[in-house]
């Protein structure tokens, strides 16, 4: 498929999801108030915690290793499905860890009780899953089917449901809020599994062996450290400042970082597309392609999302405001935010394109400081200044740093620095 068209297409496919993120902040912020959205964004944030340790950076791994092969072999088959089985032993300890951990030092006792454990169990295994069958399609290159798999998709199915709920004038909790969750990654995962029946066969299932899973797991973990950092730039604010900020504040926090994420809709766009071309041209070691390729992507990224920008630095007030009067005050969040997401565009896929080039230990290494460095940020904020706008700045400068440090690393290894040029490529250009 032309990069264009399936651009076009992953474009149309994220753009109907993405609106999760945003929606469930509308629809729990207008209608049920802040505090319930604040409530449920810290568990389900808790819930992607445990999916992200269970899956031990297998969906990063999988797109590098399935988009690296000209088809889908044997050996391929059975990485995919080792993870999908692996799941279920990964998701039951670290289900137990995180709510062990979280309810001694984060979260409110009461969103913790017994009630929510067979529910967030189930939520953790089905997202899991639904992370690995992403991760084999993107790598198939069929990005645009790859979102209808992640949590966008699941938290824009849960708005629907709560709308839904609002509509009828039905009661809703956060421990509904939890089950319609189960149902919509339920859900996700029985249309994966159709979509994803290439890597299914029998020869495969009679071939798998708990030394299998280890085995890939082993090799996944080196991309784990770049995926946590990933989660802990969106949602590490949410899970540490749950044990400081009040549930409404920690609404209006989650609504603006996550409104600051339309700046970069475009760079989550083009990595889904890219990863699997940027892990064929390292491989077979074409690295001026691969220059010419990148800085064109990066500038069609920053052409595309400044009116966006833009529009954030003009109006932050009167967009705030669509998720209800008491979320205005997250109207400053919402600019730092968007400068710190403005410069992440900027830099490109420079963190994919470490990945995808065999430096994803740098990358490790890099993430696992800047997310210390964040951890700890935050505890300090938390006990000193505990604020929504304090928050922002923490984590508009982990984002800066990580971000300038890849810039750095990619001048380093690849010998280019990945600024934004046209010259030199045509998205006619086979890759």
């Amino acid at each position: 498929m032309k990069i264009g068209k399936e651009i076009l297409l992953t474009f149309g496919a994220r753009a109907s999801v993405i609106g999760g993120t945003l929606i469930i902040n509308f629809v729990l912020g207008r209608y049920f108030g802040g505090d319930v959205l604040g409530q449920y964004i810290s568990l389900y944030s808790l819930i992607l915690l445990c999916s992200l340790l269970s899956r031990l950076g297998a969906d990063t791994y999988l797109v590098k290793e399935v988009g690296a092969q000209e088809k889908i072999n044997f050996d391929t088959q059975l990485k995919v499905i080792s993870f999908v089985a692996g799941s279920i032993v990964t998701v039951l300890v670290f289900s137990s860890i995180a709510l062990w951990i979280s309810g001694r030092f984060f979260f409110e006792k009461n969103l913790l009780s017994y009630d929510f454990v067979l529910p967030f169990v189930f939520a953790s295994l089905f997202m899991t899953i639904n992370y690995v069958f992403s991760a084999g399609l993107k790598g198939l290159r069929k990005s645009y089917l790859a979102p209808f798999f992640e949590s966008g998709a699941c938290l824009l199915v849960v708005s629907f449901v709560a709308y839904a709920f609002y509509i009828k004038n039905i009661a809703l909790d956060v421990k509904v809020l939890i089950w319609i969750t189960v149902f919509a990654a339920c859900l996700q995962s029985f249309l994966g599994s159709i979509f994803s029946r290439v890597f299914f066969s029998l020869t495969v299932l009679s071939s798998l062996s708990y030394q299998n899973v280890i085995i890939n797991y082993k090799e996944s973990l080196t991309f784990f450290p770049i995926a946590l950092a990933g989660y802990l730039n969106q949602w590490g604010g949410v899970v540490v400042m749950a044990g400081f900020l009040a549930a409404s504040d920690l609404g209006i926090w989650n609504a603006a970082q996550k409104t600051a994420y339309l700046i970069i809709f475009i760079l989550m766009v083009f990595n889904s597309v890219l990863s699997p071309r940027y892990a064929r041209l390292s491989k077979d070691g074409e690295l001026g392609r691969l220059e010419r390729f990148s800085k064109a992507m990066t500038a069609i990224m920053c052409v595309i999302a400044f009116p966006v920008f833009l529009i954030f630095l003009l109006f932050s007030k009167n967009i705030m405001f669509i998720y209800g009067e008491e979320f205005v005050v997250g109207a400053v969040a919402l600019l730092i935010m968007s400068f710190a997401q403005a410069f992440n565009l900027s830099t490109g896929s420079v963190g994919i394109l470490l990945n995808m080039s065999g430096q994803q230990r740098l990358v490790s290494i890099t993430t696992c400081v800047v997310a210390a460095l964040n951890v700890g940020s935050l505890v300090l904020v938390g006990k000193l200044s505990p604020t929504i706008n304090s928050v922002a700045v923490v984590a508009a400068l982990t984002i800066v740093l990580q971000n300038l440090v890849f810039l750095i690393l990619v001048k380093k290894t690849l010998g280019f620095w990945n600024i934004p040029i046209l010259k030199g490529w045509s998205l006619n250009e086979k890759s």
